[in-house]
């Protein structure tokens, strides 16, 4: 009885930290692209072209750097999802 109530126990704890986990991600990776926006705010306040950044996360698929794995597991939006969010913001960013 006593295993039992300890597996009960571990695979509910399990079972709870995942539930955390998938309900945090998405928050994480919204976290992720605000600090990618503050950084190109950063650089162009600093007069470097936001822009040449973008090359940065194809570059870390290239080199087999960047996760792997779904991206609904994963706490930083994929290489390619990051470039092309930072391309869209890139005019707003530069905007005057």
């Amino acid at each position: 009885l006593e295993l039992a109530l300890s597996h009960s126990t571990s695979s509910q704890t399990v079972t709870e930290s995942l539930v955390a986990t998938l309900l945090e991600l998405p928050n994480s990776r919204t976290c992720e692209h605000e600090a990618d926006m503050v950084g190109m705010r950063i650089a162009a306040s600093a007069c470097y072209d936001p822009r040449k950044g973008l090359a940065f996360w194809p570059y870390l698929d290239k080199i087999g750097v960047a996760q792997s794995g779904p991206s609904f597991l994963s706490t930083h939006p994929p290489s390619e999802q990051r470039a092309a969010n930072l391309a869209a913001d890139s005019e707003q960013t530069l905007a005057p």
